[in-house]
């Protein structure tokens, strides 16, 4: 069984893993990072602590990508393992638990770090695998000398 989270970044339907959501917030203002990585633009406070402000735009196509200025109606803060990101989405929908087979081989759709497609509400949609996403980063960081940066800190 799949509990899946439905978010809309502007016109855009994305589905996450509850498993990886720790809060869902309103509008969060963030701080933008100059020189940092387009898909982690900046940072936001929680709990706290500065977390990696993550945008899809920068891995879904038709997503206009936030500015120092833009924000969005909700802040759905995830975490896979221990680094921590605030995703900014236009909407946040009900939980859906889905049967294992509701899940699809992607055909319809195409988004880097979806391996998996998902139809709710006769939409479909990738299912996006933030643990995948994070990887990614931990491995390009691990080939790059270590840089002692506010973003850096924030994943970690």
């Amino acid at each position: 069984m799949h509990h899946l989270l439905p978010l809309q970044v502007q016109s855009v339907s994305i589905a996450i893993e509850v498993r990886h959501v720790q809060e869902i917030l309103g509008e969060r203002p963030w701080v933008l990072l100059p020189g940092a990585r387009p898909e982690i633009p900046g940072v936001v406070s929680w709990r706290g602590r500065a977390v990696g402000l993550f945008d899809f735009a920068a891995v879904t196509d038709g997503i206009v990508p936030l500015d120092e200025n833009g924000s969005r109606a909700r802040t759905v803060v995830v975490q896979s393992g221990s680094s921590a990101l605030a995703v900014p989405v236009d909407a946040v929908r009900e939980v859906r638990e889905l049967p294992d087979d509701a899940l699809k081989p992607p055909r319809l759709t195409s988004q880097r770090f979806s391996s998996a497609e998902v139809e709710i509400d006769g939409v479909v949609m990738p299912v996006f695998d933030f643990a995948a996403f994070l990887e990614s980063i931990e491995i390009a960081d691990a080939s790059a000398p270590p840089v002692d940066t506010p973003l850096s800190r924030a994943l970690h």
